[in-house]
């Protein structure tokens, strides 16, 4: 019976964060794609629902559809600027600042602390 071997290759912890940040960035991607696929899909279907079953202004409320549509478009680009101009600014890179600064904040507070505690035990 022949057993896999381990080749001895490792990644790297910065190369592993490269390689899960592109993994997400995909995802996110892919779920971008199906959005709109599923707006034109949706768009699409709106058109042709509304003069063949004759649901037109009476419906629910005036345009309706049009307002479905708007609302669909914005929660569409509201998603694409999530993905292509936010998580550009506040992805991998900007995770780590702000994950040392907090680090560094609190071993400034530990610091602090433990002087503290230091000249407490020096004047008792």
């Amino acid at each position: 019976m022949a057993s896999k071997t381990n080749s001895g290759t490792t990644i790297d912890p910065q190369q592993r964060e490269q390689y899960e940040y592109a993994r997400r960035q995909i995802v996110r991607k892919r779920w971008l794609l199906r959005h709109a696929v599923l707006f034109v899909i949706g768009q699409i279907i709106l058109l042709l629902i509304v003069p063949f079953l004759n649901l037109g202004d009476d419906f629910l409320i005036a345009h309706w559809y049009r307002w479905i549509a708007g609302i669909w478009f914005i929660l569409f680009f509201f998603h694409l600027v999530n993905v292509f101009v936010i998580d550009r600014f506040m992805g991998a890179n900007w995770e780590r600042e702000q994950m040392d600064k907090m680090v560094a904040k609190q071993q400034d507070k530990l610091e602090e602390l433990s002087e503290q505690a230091a000249k407490k035990n020096d004047t008792l």
